[in-house]
């Protein structure tokens, strides 16, 4: 995948470089529709340029990174049921 100034990998995880913020959590809301400047309004920490840069790094090689994110969502899946509280 391409290098870019925005984005970095961190024990797996894309991440807005030097921010808490995951690549992923920018990807969701855009494939809802939503517009840049809302997702950025979303995200306080981080300018518009970091939202598209980021966006930018997404669509570029998408069906690769779009694996990536279904990966992702299924180790979430697998993980959310172990998280629940059950009531006896």
């Amino acid at each position: 995948m391409a290098e870019s100034p925005y984005v970095e990998q961190q024990d797996g995880v894309y991440r807005v470089t030097g921010t808490r913020v995951t690549r992923d959590s920018l990807v969701y809301p855009f494939l809802e529709g939503r517009r840049l400047e809302e997702i950025a309004q979303s995200f306080p920490t981080l300018t518009l340029e970091q939202v598209y840069d980021a966006l930018t790094y997404y669509l570029a090689p998408r069906p690769a990174v779009d694996d990536c994110v279904a990966e992702q969502q299924a180790a979430y899946e697998a993980v959310l049921p172990k998280l629940s509280v059950h009531e006896p």
